[in-house]
């Protein structure tokens, strides 16, 4: 476990409402496991194992990217306008619950109010012969989450496919805190728009060709009311990057700041090469998350500067009201970092 441990008097003891959603988060890993290995087959002539070869409306699917619980997915072509896209289609299981379906739509339309540099563009959304699909520009590079994954295994440095800007050690602080300021303002310019990602993880960004990160995934955001400015919680995300009001059972308030928490996470991450909170059971992640502080990044990795670690702390400060107050200050705090990194002398 990275957080500080307790006491060493046998296991920590859990509040109730940890306990309960750590139950409830099991309850539904089986689930969806069960409702994958049901979705695999073929509906309405398709199953999502189906489809590669085939056209789904104007798209004609080439390859699988990527597969989650709720959908797959595919490197398209679309032949009338002579583009790749990312096409998203809905494990037909998953698309008989109102509730699912009615997310899929949400992520369309989300995604179309959203015009920035780093967040993909929405071409199309529709169904076709009961497929659910969502088509979106295609950008060619690797998931954070695969780049972390390569460095933590003793990945070979010189791989073609590395796509961050810089590997060496004495550049890499740079390089990390170039995709957290990129992230940082692709965020702020959600939040401006009354939109709360709710799942910012490495998983959920593309680095492309370039180098430059991409923040995608954005089936479980929330669109406030523009007279709200936060929600009831509840268990929506993914426990490794939740902030402790995100990933409380008790109704507390959520609000913009719990992506700033998560991306947070994601630096240290970046930094570190290995995440802030990893226990070997989602109870103990939800308690390490609600009650623990993480090690400090100097103390994993020591080339990390220290005003760039104060940043990350800042971030992930479990206290909203210490935290920064909107991910336009992170990326503010980030830029001063990244100027005084290039200064000569």
């Amino acid at each position: 476990m990275n957080a500080a441990l307790p006491p060493e008097t046998g296991d920590p003891v859990r509040s109730d409402a940890v306990t309960r959603l750590a139950r409830k988060l099991e309850t539904g890993t089986r689930s969806a496991r069960r409702s994958t290995r049901c979705e695999n087959g073929r509906v309405a002539g398709h199953g999502t194992d189906s489809l590669i070869g085939s056209k789904v409306a104007d798209f004609r699917i080439v390859a699988e990217l990527a597969r989650g619980g709720m959908a797959v997915v595919y490197r398209a072509r679309q032949d009338v306008l002579d583009r790749d896209v990312a096409l998203k289609i809905m494990h037909p299981g998953r698309a008989k619950a109102p509730h699912y379906a009615a997310r899929f739509r949400r992520e369309a339309s989300t995604l179309a109010r959203l015009k920035h540099r780093g967040l993909v563009e929405v071409y199309a959304a529709g169904i076709d012969r009961g497929l659910h699909y969502l088509a979106m520009e295609y950008i060619a590079g690797r998931a954070l989450s695969e780049e972390l994954d390569d460095f933590r295994i003793g990945g070979n440095r010189e791989h073609p496919e590395r796509l961050l800007p810089s590997r060496d050690a004495a550049n890499y602080p740079q390089a990390a805190a170039t995709v957290a300021l990129e992230l940082a303002e692709q965020l702020d310019y959600v939040h401006e728009r009354h939109v709360i990602h709710r799942d910012v993880k490495p998983a959920n960004v593309l680095i492309d060709e370039g180098g430059h990160a991409w923040l995608i995934d954005f089936g479980l955001a929330k669109v406030l009311d523009k007279s709200s400015i936060s929600w009831p919680g509840g268990f929506v995300g993914t426990p490794l990057y939740m902030s402790p009001e995100q990933a409380s059972a008790d109704g507390d308030v959520v609000d913009h700041r719990t992506d700033i928490f998560s991306l947070g996470l994601v630096l240290y991450e970046m930094l570190t090469f290995r995440r802030a909170f990893d226990a070997s059971s989602s109870n103990e992640i939800l308690f390490d998350i609600s009650h623990l502080d993480p090690i400090r990044p100097r103390r994993v990795n020591a080339r990390v500067p220290r005003r760039l670690e104060k940043i990350c702390l800042c971030a992930i400060d479990k206290c909203r009201s210490r935290r920064y107050q909107s991910a336009g200050q992170l990326a503010d705090d980030l830029r001063r970092f990244l100027r005084r990194r290039c200064m000569p002398g």
